[in-house]
């Protein structure tokens, strides 16, 4: 992992909406990444909006992972939140 984080000064990381499990995974890598490379910007992106009745991510569990990394709820489909999400990260940049 380590050779496609060196020299990142930003990540953006991406869920499943319809996954709970890749929340958790999402999370899981910007804590490993910032362990190896340092604190260094993110954003979340949560995917599949467009697919929102289907969601296993519950507003409980954005809300806990808002408290951490900027999030967005995105679709890749219809592009929702794409370029906002790209946006901030670019803002937080050194």
């Amino acid at each position: 992992r380590l050779n496609y984080l060196r020299g990142a000064t930003g990540l953006l990381l991406v869920a499943d909406g319809t996954r709970a499990d890749t929340l958790d995974s999402a999370r899981q890598l910007y804590l490993q990444a910032c362990a190896e490379i340092g604190q260094v910007p993110g954003v979340l992106l949560v995917n599949k909006f467009d697919l929102l009745p289907e969601w296993e991510i519950g507003p409980d569990q954005l809300a806990a992972v808002r408290g951490q990394l900027p999030l967005f709820e995105t679709s890749a489909l219809s592009g929702t939140g794409v370029e906002e999400a790209f946006g901030s990260l670019c803002e937080r940049l050194p």
